[in-house]
């Protein structure tokens, strides 16, 4: 189809007036001015002759004249662009509020998919008509206006061509409810949404969006079309041997007809560990193991990589901390007739790994090296060892009391309460536990459905505990605490109101009591989890020692970008945002290492298949965008050409050319007195 047309294509006919700059220059004939003059003796005679002209001697007047002709004619003809090639932003009648979805998540620096995708928007802002604003949202997971409602093309344009493509996953619902927020706001009467991205499948799965304001047109433009085999390490597990650890890696292929064969290399702190050969036929997930390697107190840096990198280059590195922590010290003080069951449970444990030392009485010199100390109903220790027991949880450590029959004696300075008689409650079946406190750091693993049934549990004997200057985190039916917590210093101090065997409860008997034994003793020593990695996106926590509570600390990202910030309740939130190493150090200067945070680009970000982008319109209830397209309807012949205006461009020109005209035949004119004839 011509992409040209005309408004009054009648004008056209106007082209027959190029024939008059051929007549005058054919039939026009030099003049000869007298010159009066008193004497011709001295002058040689030149008879006069008049010449008819025949060819076209100065070709640059004429074409300068013929073509001032033509674009006159075409101007009065207003011409104007149509057809298939009109730019995505095709400019209406009176004006357009056009937002324009930039998709900048991992999978966009697939190949040339960024490339297409920035002059697919370069597109949609060339297309913006006179009366027309537009506007730039960049969004993954989250969307960020990064260009208001401007008219101004180039501050559009520059803002395109300054983003970068991330490492977070793909959202729709944030960039659809950025984008309706700007067209609600508008008082253009159009409004249209320009979506560009490779529209991976994982990216929407059908749940609700935000609609659309009424009339909206959703323009979708699919940069991902192109399919490519892609290699992804997805995960790294880590486990403690007695050799050192063992790292296994998880590598996904997508997209893959053939056989890829490549290899996996591990470093740590940027030294070569070891490497495997990968090799997948079809698409699907293999793991491979690496030989145990060491690791010193302070962790490890580690790295998997590659060897050969494929066309997503983001996802063929995975970064981890292999941690030098060492194991939970647990010294456990019962009787040598209790049950196994508190042992039993202490012993199996994996994150954590749990170093248990199981005495009949507390050794004085054991304290140094236990995280945490459990006196499973016996007697608060007397002498120099209750003494350094004290000290010992005031500096920091961890002490539980399983308060069964046997159990008393401490100090109140330490555990500011006391425990009352036995309440015997077999008789009636027994109390629940209930009234959990479950947005406390102890019961987080059991905040989820189904993540443990402690109502199931029957307590048949229990012991009264005064609750006015302790933290009561679980309660009996009746209302008497279950489970409560003392500060003491620095420590903490944990008291179960009743014994942990078959005999006065059910509980070891439960599914929940192997967790929350684990919990018990790692929240009880201020244990807390460090993951190996974390996804950009998610938000890590980083334990803060309550000497350093007050502090300022600072959060270096793997850009080089520096903030300091404040912990928060013992912890600090830190917001990832990009690939690479975060760094959590005092904020003095020159302040020691306090965390290492490792951020990865989301697993999902991997699966490049895409799905059919028409959906997302249908959910948001925006007009098609075909329907909105000139040859439909939507603009006509009169609107198109009103809003290009290529004829006043076109008078512009002729306006030159006669210039240009008028300069270049009083040159000729001038050159020619050289050659007037003389008279007597």
């Amino acid at each position: 189809m011509n992409p040209f047309a005309f408004l009054v294509p009648a004008f056209l006919a106007g082209l027959a007036a190029l024939a008059i700059p051929v007549l005058v220059h054919l039939r026009h004939r030099e003049r000869k001015e007298p010159v009066r003059f008193p004497s011709l003796m001295f002058l040689r005679r030149i008879p006069f002759r008049q010449v008819r002209r025949q060819q076209i001697h100065h070709w640059p007047l004429f074409l300068l004249r013929a073509l001032a002709v033509a674009l006159l004619v075409f101007a009065f003809s207003r011409p104007f662009l149509r057809g298939r090639d009109t730019p995505l932003g095709a400019p209406g009648a009176q004006g357009r509020e056009v937002v324009i979805l930039l998709d900048r998540s991992a999978s966009m620096g697939y190949g040339s998919r960024w490339s297409r995708a920035q002059s697919a928007a370069r597109q949609a802002v060339n297309g913006l008509g006179r009366d027309d604003r537009g506007s730039l949202v960049l969004f993954d997971q989250g969307a960020s206006v990064n260009a208001r409602p401007t008219s101004d093309r180039t501050l559009l344009l520059a803002a395109i061509d300054a983003a970068r493509p991330g490492a977070a996953t793909t959202r729709y619902a944030p960039a659809l409810r950025a984008a309706g927020e700007v067209l609600t706001g508008t008082h253009l009467p159009r409004r249209e949404a320009v979506l560009v991205s490779d529209f991976p499948r994982t990216a929407w799965r059908g749940e609700d969006l935000d609609p659309l304001p009424d009339g909206t047109v959703l323009r979708r433009v699919n940069v991902g079309r192109d399919s490519a085999p892609n290699l992804a390490v997805v995960n790294a597990e880590l486990t403690v041997a007695p050799t050192g650890v063992v790292v296994r890696a998880r590598i996904a292929g997508s997209g893959i007809t053939t056989p890829v064969r490549t290899r996996a290399i591990l470093e740590l702190d940027g030294r070569a560990s070891g490497s495997r050969d990968v090799s997948l036929d079809r698409d699907g997930i293999v793991t491979v193991a690496f030989d145990p390697a060491s690791v010193g107190a302070a962790g490890a840096r580690g790295v998997i990589r590659l060897e050969a990198p494929d066309s997503l280059a983001i996802d063929d590195v995975y970064r981890f901390v292999a941690s030098g922590e060492r194991p939970l010290r647990v010294l456990l003080v019962q009787s040598s007739t209790a049950p196994p069951f508190l042992r039993r449970a202490l012993e199996i444990s994996r994150t954590p790994r749990v170093e248990l030392t199981a005495r009949a009485g507390l050794r004085a010199e054991e304290l140094v090296t236990a995280d945490v100390v459990i006196l499973d109903d016996v007697a608060f220790p007397g002498g120099d060892a209750g003494r350094r027991l004290g000290e010992k949880v005031r500096a920091g450590g961890g002490l539980i009391i399983i308060a069964g029959g046997a159990a008393g004696g401490w100090p109140t300075a330490l555990v500011p309460t006391r425990a009352g008689a036995v309440v015997d409650r077999l008789s009636t079946g027994g109390a629940r536990l209930g009234a959990l406190r479950r947005d406390h750091p102890l019961f987080e693993p059991f905040r989820g459905p189904r993540s443990g049934d402690f109502g199931a549990a029957r307590v048949w004997r229990y012991r009264p505990l005064s609750s006015d200057s302790l933290e009561v985190l679980a309660r009996h039916d009746d209302g008497s605490p279950a489970l409560a917590e003392a500060k003491a210093g620095r420590g903490r101090v944990l008291l179960w109101a009743s014994a942990l065997d078959n005999v006065w409860s059910d509980l070891p008997l439960q599914p929940v009591f192997l967790p929350l034994v684990h919990q018990l003793a790692q929240y009880a020593a201020g244990w807390v989890e460090r993951a190996p990695a974390w996804s950009v996106g998610e938000v890590s926590s980083v334990a803060v020692d309550p000497a350093d509570a007050g502090s300022q600390l600072l959060v270096l990202s793997p850009g080089g970008e520096r903030t300091r910030r404040d912990a928060q309740n013992g912890s600090l939130a830190v917001s990832l945002e990009e690939s690479g190493f975060y760094e959590v150090r005092e904020g003095r200067s020159g302040g020691r290492l306090m965390a290492v945070i490792a951020a990865n680009p989301p697993a999902e970000e991997t699966r490049l298949e895409g799905f059919e982008p028409d959906d997302l319109r249908l959910a948001t209830g925006a007009v098609d965008s075909a329907a909105a397209r000139p040859d439909a309807g939507s603009l006509t012949p009169q609107e198109t050409e009103r809003q290009q205006g290529l004829w006043w461009y076109l008078l512009a020109g002729v306006t030159l050319l006669l210039g240009a005209e008028m300069l270049l035949a009083n040159r000729r004119k001038d050159g020619r007195t050289e050659g007037r004839t003389v008279t007597a």
